[in-house]
């Protein structure tokens, strides 16, 4: 890599603290005839992640729902509140996967 060993040893600590650079990293394994690979691993299934993520994205467009029956003395109890944000989710990964991305 044609610089010094405390360079090096610097390089190493900020890999193993998490603060390198990509185009360090990337330079360091070059100068090793290797070539960087990253990617992002779930640690979950990806059913999982879609199932949390529809359950998100169904919460708030039933809570006005849930607010309205309120008001007319139908008060959904929380099993209740749940079996209908599973309904929508449900329905909102059934009609359209990418909807479910855009809660904020």
């Amino acid at each position: 890599m044609d610089v010094s060993q405390p360079r090096i040893v610097a390089l190493e600590r900020a890999e193993v603290n998490g603060s390198v650079r990509l185009g360090t990293l990337s330079r360091a394994a070059e100068a090793l005839g290797c070539k960087i690979v990253y990617a992002i691993v779930p640690t979950t299934s990806l059913e999982d992640i879609v199932d949390r993520q529809s359950r998100r994205a169904a919460a708030p467009l039933v809570a006005p729902v849930s607010r309205s029956m309120d008001l007319e003395g139908q008060n959904l109890n929380d099993q209740d509140r749940r079996r209908l944000i599973d309904r929508k989710a449900r329905d909102l990964v059934a009609r359209n996967l990418r909807s479910i991305w855009r809660v904020k």
